[in-house]
């Protein structure tokens, strides 16, 4: 393989943004290429996704036709929402469409919820013919030569060690980039076990989850979520603390062993065995015992390969620093720099990673050197590590033993409150510059 302007570790919407961006600001005919360790990119994995509005706002400016087929064709829009307790019991509801309508009117655009697969199969598809993907790909290592270029080294394929002159990291929460880069080991755990499911509306309507409501439960330290995305699909979520999982005999360490370095989206969603799932649908239907009966029957009559189950890991927001975002010609980006508890910014963070970097580079005239990344670095930096602290927060805050104390919190969640927060004098053209 003759030697890249870019390689970019990971086909997730992280990678393939970025690649996106630079295809835009490098210089003309600069060879780029997309490393994914999947066999493949278009088999449907994942679950569902929100996207706030600096994510749509950083998704439009990387890509105006991506953008357009994004919102014509998987975007939906939530009316309203419920906050139940665990036996069902409606603690309040609110009307999400006059909520998305301020949005709007104050931004132009609003909240939408769609696929993980279908974003992410988009941002491929609409790559330019010249910028190469491959696939069955596992990055194990990289070394610096001559010139200020990488060597990278994978497992599999190439097989031959492939040069670059600039690194992105996009491969997820146990990056194998920046345990290199960065040296800070991987993330720890989150303190929850999370479960995840995609299901056609009919399965959903079944058990009384009609369209276009979002029906969230709290209380009694768990949390669970049932949404609509593209397509008609619902998304059902739940997790459960360590100390829940302690109480059911269960032991997280058990759950995720031998899976600590694959995300949810990953190579390892397409190598679950139907045994592996009935497991899985076995625990989290312990974890809820004593939650109302249609949560309940909607997650025992999920196809066990539907259902995905991870640990969450985190990195302490108080940790952050712009290191994480790697250093010299290595850039670590998405949730390889900043993984988030699942509060709705982990994508939009990282669209915006991928627009602020193509930016940066655009108004460099398309050159990039180690200033210009430590200066993307340092801006990603500030604006992320509020967000981190927000986050942090409001998802220890979620698990309560009261409902109405959990549900409290749930009004930001719903909101999406970070989509329009201000960058900050050093950031806010990562995020006013994408409308």
């Amino acid at each position: 393989m003759a030697a890249l302007d870019a390689a970019i570790i990971g086909g997730g919407p992280a990678g393939l943004a970025t690649a996106h961006a630079l295809h835009k600001t490098l210089p003309p005919g600069a060879r780029i290429a997309v490393f994914e360790r999947a066999p493949r990119i278009d088999i449907p994995r994942g679950a569902g996704l929100g996207l706030e509005v600096n994510g749509l706002r950083a998704l439009r400016a990387i890509d105006q036709g991506v953008f357009d087929e994004v919102m014509s064709r998987h975007a939906v829009s939530i009316a309203t929402s419920d906050f139940r307790d665990p036996q069902g019991g409606v603690i309040r509801s609110s009307d999400t469409a006059a909520v998305l309508q301020a949005s709007k009117e104050k931004h132009g655009l609003h909240a939408v919820q769609m696929g993980w697969h279908e974003l992410n199969t988009t941002l491929a598809a609409r790559l330019p013919p010249d910028v190469e993907v491959h696939t069955g790909c596992r990055f194990l290592r990289y070394e610096e030569v001559e010139g200020g270029r990488l060597r990278l080294y994978f497992e599999g394929k190439p097989a031959a060690p492939v040069t670059a002159s600039l690194l992105v990291a996009a491969d997820g929460y146990f990056s194998n980039v920046r345990r290199q880069c960065v040296g800070d080991g991987p993330p720890d755990f989150g303190g929850n076990l999370v479960w995840r499911a995609r299901l056609s509306s009919e399965e959903a309507e079944k058990h009384g989850y009609p369209r276009g409501k979002v029906v969230w439960y709290f209380g009694a330290n768990r949390m669970a979520l049932v949404f609509g995305i593209t397509g008609g699909d619902v998304v059902w979520t739940a997790s459960v603390t360590e100390a829940e999982l302690e109480k059911v005999g269960i032991d997280w360490r058990e759950v995720t062993a031998g899976r600590l370095d694959t995300a949810a989206q990953s190579a390892d969603y397409l190598t679950r065995s139907e045994a592996a799932g009935l497991a899985s649908r076995e625990r989290v239907l312990r974890c809820f015992q004593g939650y109302e009966s249609p949560l309940l029957g909607l997650m025992a009559d999920t196809r066990p390969e539907a259902i995905v189950e991870h640990g969450l890991f985190v990195r302490p927001a108080a940790d952050i620093r712009p290191e994480w975002f790697g250093k010299g010609r290595v850039v670590v980006l998405g949730d390889a720099a900043h993984p988030l508890r699942p509060t709705g910014q982990g994508t939009n963070q990282a669209l915006e990673d991928a627009h602020h970097l193509g930016r940066l580079i655009q108004e460099a005239g398309g050159q990039v050197d180690d200033v210009l990344l430590d200066k993307w670095r340092l801006q990603r930096y500030l604006r992320v590590g509020p967000i981190m602290a927000s986050v942090e927060a409001q998802g220890k805050a979620a698990y309560r033993a009261d409902a109405r104390a959990a549900t409290s919190n749930a009004s930001t969640l719903e909101r999406g409150s970070m989509s329009d927060r201000p960058a900050g004098p050093a950031t806010s053209a990562a995020v006013q510059g994408a409308a």
